[in-house]
């Protein structure tokens, strides 16, 4: 199966990291690019002894119902194609925030089958949902449907956490969020990042179906004395 990093050209991402964080490298790019799940994104975050934190922002687009496709039989209720998967290196134990909001504007270009070239521009309805892993994989044969919230085909992946966003159609477009903090060891982990439009629109609505704009931000700290 083509990886699906393959199957949407020029995807207008768009790296927001620089030099101003000497610590954290943003690469649109996927460590083992032939085999195994299909990153988008490889993101590496080196606190130094003087670092109070370390921070990379990245924006792209995904799937409206990428973490929740009410078509796919639970617990693989994920689209796999439509999300986007981060694969995150942190070489020493980090206190880590994963944020994902709504992002207007992000352009992208697609290709189809018969080469026809179509620049667009991602919408609005972006409903953040996220999962995290330990691990990376580079064995699987990616297939439609995952489970952002266990564990899955991916053998090499073993699931820690996922949020979601708990605002819903109710708050506003800038409210639109998911976030969480938590603890790692140093190591290699995967971040899915999906949207849960499905829980929040009606298939009427042109929040439930095509590709939204996200930003995430990834912000690395030491592990507080005594928090173990």
């Amino acid at each position: 199966m083509i990886k699906k990093v393959a199957a949407i050209a020029g995807t207008g991402a768009l790296m927001l990291s620089s030099a101003a964080f000497s610590a954290s490298t943003v690469s649109f790019s996927d460590p083992a690019p032939d085999v195994g799940i299909g990153y988008e994104w490889t993101v590496a975050m080196l606190l130094n002894p003087t670092d109070t934190a370390v921070t990379a922002e990245f924006v792209r687009h995904v799937g409206a119902k990428s973490s929740y496709e009410p078509a796919n039989a639970a617990p693989e209720i994920g689209w796999q194609h439509t999300s986007d998967w981060v694969a995150l290196d942190l070489p020493q134990e980090t206190l880590l925030t994963i944020e994902l909001n709504n992002q207007r504007g992000v352009q992208y270009t697609t290709v189809d089958a018969e080469g026809k070239v179509s620049q667009l521009t991602a919408g609005q309805g972006y409903f953040p949902g996220f999962a995290v892993y330990k691990g990376w994989d580079d064995t699987s044969t990616e297939i439609h449907s995952f489970n952002p919230l266990g564990n899955f085909w991916a053998a090499q992946l073993d699931w820690i956490t996922a949020a979601y966003d708990q605002v819903g159609q109710h708050g506003s477009e800038a409210k639109r969020s998911a976030k969480t903090r938590l603890i790692l060891p140093a190591g290699h982990y995967s971040i899915n990042i999906g949207s849960v439009s499905a829980l929040y629109c009606t298939p009427e609505q042109p929040c439930y179906n095509g590709r939204h704009g996200y930003i995430a931000k990834l912000t690395a700290e030491p592990v507080p004395a005594g928090s173990q």
